[in-house]
């Protein structure tokens, strides 16, 4: 969909009237990208992860060694319920659409990683999911 040049003046008249950037919104991201850059780095180099095992996982290095991963899949499901608990008022009903697909692509982008980045991606996301209600309950 193509926007109005009259619409994105306006829109661009707007940010210019708040002082604020389009791309700002992106800037907590950059934080959170770096740790989990690192912790691939990390985690896919570790000596003492190589043959240590963890519930149905036998080596945490590689990815898992089921036919059908299994932290793939959790991870796709509780980026999703994360997706449906956090408020999101303002959201364009297209962008909406659109983040509704980000939890299966996140899950084919990572399905070929270690487990032990899995593992950590997921807990982060059980953590998330377990604030959010915390918050929604707290200040319903």
């Amino acid at each position: 969909m193509q926007m109005d040049p009259r619409q994105s003046r306006e829109i661009s008249e707007l940010y210019k009237q708040h002082k604020t950037h389009p791309l700002s919104g992106c800037i907590p991201a950059i934080g959170p990208f770096a740790v989990l850059a690192a912790l691939y780095r990390v985690l896919a180099q570790m000596p003492e992860l190589h043959g240590a095992g963890w519930l149905w996982i036998s080596d945490l290095s590689p990815p898992e060694q089921l036919p059908m991963r299994v932290l793939p899949l959790l991870l796709i499901a509780t980026q999703w319920l994360l997706g449906k608990i956090t408020p999101s008022p303002s959201m364009d009903p297209q962008m909406n659409r659109l983040m509704q697909w980000m939890p299966l692509l996140f899950g084919i982008l990572f399905y070929s990683q270690p487990s032990t980045l899995m593992l950590y991606w997921v807990t982060s996301n059980l953590l998330a999911v377990a604030q959010q209600w915390w918050l929604a309950r707290r200040y319903a």
